[in-house]
């Protein structure tokens, strides 16, 4: 792929990797940020947890060990030159097999020594308000991560089971929760029925994976938390797509139902990136700001109502 001045090639996905991510939905790359990189972004994470998003400063639990936030890449330099100037969207072209590359949004998860808060089994797909095949998850670390601190875990090959389940989220949203789905199974109580797959990862190790996959964590270690950032790209075909109990987007990024992703909020960033990526200015949607907080809060009153309704067991949430 011929890159725009400033970006950066990354390494060349193996055959043995392209197949892997095609059969079970996931692989581990080793490497792919340098120990410049890995420092930057260990200290615009440490930035972002002390300085948050209005958005993490409502999503995040931090009473129990949890910084969480989104669309990080708006405030915090370091995080967007990670989009712009990094090897990960040569990486994620290369895994969707598509030209084109959009920044779709990015995610923070902080997990702090301790925290015994655990993301659910989940799928991505049904929570986010776009469709296509070429859409696809970077998840990098900045700390050593394990099983005792929280790594991401994998069932094997589900991506290919041709379902999508609610959307289960460490606190339980109610306005995502709402969704006419299934429930996703409960792996974590039957875990010698799936092939679950995690990799031991250093900082600069990096998982690629879609959306359709079944993942989740544990909590952190009382002596180890870990510090992540996934980084969302689509490609080609992806389109707009909002439908109902999907993510809502909150600032105004100028898109209809069925258009290809792009504009002030999905900027492009191969082959043809911005000019100048220091000042993205993208305003809030107040009426979108408001219409989610009322839906939410009418959510909320019906799972009071009917808590059968968004829980998976009543012994598992109540």
């Amino acid at each position: 792929m011929k890159h725009h001045p400033g970006t950066v090639a990354g390494r060349a996905l193996t055959g043995e990797e392209s197949k892997a991510l095609d059969q079970d939905g996931v692989i581990c790359l080793r490497g792919a940020l340098d120990a410049v990189w890995v420092q930057r972004v260990r200290d615009a994470l440490d930035q972002a947890a002390a300085d948050p998003t209005w958005i993490g400063r409502y999503i995040s639990r931090r009473k129990e060990g949890l910084y969480h936030d989104h669309f990080v890449w708006l405030k915090n330099r370091v995080i967007r030159e990670l989009w712009f100037r990094s090897p990960l969207a040569d990486i994620a072209a290369q895994a969707m097999g598509s030209r084109r590359v959009n920044l779709f949004y990015d995610e923070v998860f902080c997990k702090f020594p301790g925290s015994t808060l655990p993301t659910p089994w989940h799928q991505d797909a049904a929570a986010w308000p776009v469709s296509g095949e070429h859409i696809i998850n970077v998840w990098v670390t900045a700390d050593r991560v394990t099983k005792e601190n929280g790594a991401l875990e994998f069932v094997r090959g589900s991506h290919r089971w041709g379902k999508k389940y609610r959307v289960e989220t460490a606190e339980y949203n109610a306005n995502l929760l709402a969704a006419d789905l299934d429930w996703c199974p409960d792996v974590e109580a039957n875990r010698d029925e799936y092939d679950i797959i995690r990799w031991d990862m250093e900082p600069g190790d990096v998982l690629v994976f879609g959306p359709k996959i079944v993942h989740g964590a544990g909590g952190a270690s009382l002596t180890r938390g870990r510090r992540a950032v996934a980084l969302r790209f689509t490609g080609d075909d992806a389109r707009y797509d909002p439908r109902p109990h999907t993510m809502p987007l909150l600032r105004k990024h100028g898109l209809s139902k069925g258009d290809p992703m792009g504009g002030p909020l999905f900027p492009e960033i191969l082959p043809d990136p911005p000019a100048d990526i220091s000042s993205v200015k993208v305003p809030h949607d107040v009426g979108a700001l408001l219409g989610t907080f009322r839906e939410q809060a009418a959510m909320e009153v019906l799972r009071a109502l009917n808590p059968r309704r968004f829980q998976r067991t009543q012994g598992r949430d109540g």
